[in-house]
């Protein structure tokens, strides 16, 4: 009777419990959360057993993340109406992408796991589809989530420091330590450390810079008119010079049949001849 009661109540524990076995695929990761937090172990790819589940839900849970590189690009544009451009001094608006690529802690080093495990801890877990007790972080959250405002108010205080858009060029395109990409690089590694952000970054690629385009078409109008200053110049200048005396009828005549191939139907009142109205043919 005793053995019977003992059979049973073995059987009752094994129906509480389920034993689940879960595999990393390759170029993942994963760690095991137990319910007193992550076990100190990087599992890498291949097949595991995470222990029993009680009926309860209570049990050890499989987390994993994908060991590729990971790429973040800020833009600073006018997008879907809001104005996400950077400001130069004078608040002369300016377009920039900067494009970062960043990778998850690194496994192998001695304190991995435990750079892993904050990773894991600050990244919203989504369960696998149809596991229950497998899930995965996307770790470019942990980026949005923890450093990408005061990366991109970095950025926005570097673009601030330039007077004119030469001086921003002139940085985009210098490749010492004082040029736009090892700045970025130097700001945004300070914001990972600062924020004890378990990523490390790899590199920080500014692209797609430009005037926005109002200052563009500013300056080409700017460019137009003084354009339209010095011909008039030219032109004043030339008729006042004039040793023949003749310059102003030829000008005169030049100017009327360029209005007149426009305007095919012109007519116009020579003040120099009584008055009359003269129609100027076109061939």
């Amino acid at each position: 009777m005793r053995s019977a009661l003992l059979g049973l109540g073995a059987l009752a524990l094994l129906a509480g419990c389920q034993q689940s076995f879960e595999t990393v695929s390759p170029n993942e990761f994963g760690m095991i959360l137990t319910p007193t937090g992550f076990q100190n172990d990087i599992l890498e790819p291949g097949g595991y057993d995470i222990g029993t589940e009680e009926t309860s839900g209570k049990g050890n849970k499989l987390y994993l993340v994908d060991g590729s590189l990971i790429g973040v690009k800020e833009s600073f544009v006018i997008e879907n109406g809001d104005d996400h451009r950077c400001s130069m001094k004078g608040a002369q608006p300016l377009v920039l992408d900067v494009r970062f690529t960043f990778a998850i802690p690194d496994v192998n080093a001695a304190d991995g796991p435990k750079h892993l495990a904050r990773l894991m801890s600050l990244s919203r877990a989504v369960a696998v589809e149809g596991e229950t007790r497998v899930f995965r972080i996307d770790p470019q959250e942990v980026y949005v989530n923890q450093a990408k405002q005061e990366v991109r108010g970095k950025i926005r205080q570097l673009c601030a420091s330039f007077a004119t858009y030469e001086e921003a060029e002139a940085s985009f395109v210098d490749t010492s330590e004082n040029g736009m990409t090892a700045r970025i690089e130097a700001f945004v590694q300070e914001v990972l450390v600062a924020n004890n952000v378990p990523l490390t970054l790899l590199s920080a690629q500014p692209s797609n810079m430009k005037p926005d385009q109002t200052v563009i078409d500013a300056n080409s109008a700017k460019i137009a008119a003084d354009a339209r200053v010095k011909a008039v110049d030219v032109v004043v200048n030339y008729l006042a010079d004039d040793p023949t005396g003749r310059r102003w009828d030829v000008y005169r005549l030049q100017t009327m049949a360029a209005i007149a191939k426009d305007n095919p139907n012109a007519m116009f009142l020579d003040l120099n001849n009584t008055g009359s109205v003269i129609p100027l043919p076109v061939k």
